[in-house]
């Protein structure tokens, strides 16, 4: 059984989310300190994130807070 494709995240739908993804970014996200406990790596958690994106983009809805701890921590480079 062959997988899906990924969806692309485009420049359009992106400048869409992003103010949705600034307000709604949790406060450790802030700063240069947070919780590396759990560190998914560049592609690991921009993958995530895209997904959360084009899941808002395909159904509706806003971006809630909970929702981007769930995609997990933000490393420095990502902020």
């Amino acid at each position: 059984m062959a997988t899906a494709e990924p969806q692309a995240l485009s420049a359009k739908t992106m400048h869409h989310y992003l103010p949705q993804l600034l307000r709604s970014m949790p406060s450790d996200w802030y700063g240069t300190t947070f919780n590396n406990s759990d560190l998914l790596g560049r592609s690991g958690f921009s993958s995530k994130l895209v997904e959360l994106i084009l899941r808002k983009a395909n159904n509706g809805g806003e971006i809630e807070t909970e929702e981007l701890t769930e995609v997990g921590n933000a490393e420095d480079y990502m902020r």
